[in-house]
């Protein structure tokens, strides 16, 4: 479903979007009616937002892929929001549909196998730009400015953290708790990981933990040290 009631301009504005320069989004979705700006970051909870909003015939949407920088005076008084997850959670999430499922990056085979160990994987990680790395792997702070955000959801409180804005926003009612979809079929628990693992994913998402997620630099658990020095690097 699109949106057909963005004021002409504006819509010429979002023809000519993705030429004009900016930091390269994955995704924006406008949402006219409640002034209202998502900023979608993969592996944290996009599918089930959008069978949500998806099942509302009167919540009217415009999605806008690809390089763009929107003009902030036209949108000063919207509600700009996005989710985010675990830096840890959300690369293991990444490497297990995106590697183990399928060759989103397009290894070669032998490759491919060798990536099949997250030692190898982390490896690879640590001679890719993160700031601009294809989006299932990119920074997170990355993907929008932190400073613009209005709303900053939390995968660990989606629940929560979607009824709370879907309130804001006043959206349908219906819209407010959200299906469970994409539940994975390959459960690797955190407590798997080596300790030196998660060293390495939360020093290469650095920049993550600071910007959302400061308090796990003082999770009472054996995983605090790591935390410590991504804090302090």
């Amino acid at each position: 479903m699109g949106n057909t009631r963005l004021p002409r301009h504006h819509r010429a504005i979002l023809r000519t979007a993705p030429m004009m320069p900016g930091a390269p989004n994955h995704r924006l979705v406008l949402f006219p009616d409640v002034k209202a700006i998502w900023h979608q970051v993969p592996k944290v909870g996009s599918s089930s937002i959008w069978k949500a909003l998806s099942a509302q015939a009167e919540v009217n949407w415009e999605q806008l892929h690809g390089k763009a920088l929107l003009p902030s005076w036209m949108y000063k008084d919207w509600t700009v929001f996005a989710f985010v997850r675990s830096p840890e959670e959300r690369l293991l999430s990444a490497w297990r549909d995106k590697v183990l499922r399928s060759n989103l990056f397009g290894f070669s085979p032998a490759t491919h196998a060798k990536m099949h160990e997250l030692d190898a994987f982390l490896d690879w990680l640590e001679d890719q730009d993160l700031r601009l790395a294809e989006p299932h792997i990119r920074w997170q702070s990355a993907l929008f400015n932190p400073d613009r955000m209005n709303f900053i959801g939390r995968m660990e409180n989606i629940q929560k953290d979607w009824r709370e804005l879907a309130q804001k926003l006043e959206l349908p009612r219906a819209s407010w708790d959200l299906p469970h979809i994409n539940a994975s079929t390959f459960v690797q628990p955190l407590s798997s990981i080596r300790e030196d693992q998660t060293l390495r994913i939360l020093r290469l998402y650095a920049p993550d933990v600071q910007n959302f997620y400061p308090d796990l630099a003082n999770a009472p658990n054996s995983r605090t040290s790591a935390f410590q020095d991504v804090k302090g690097a």
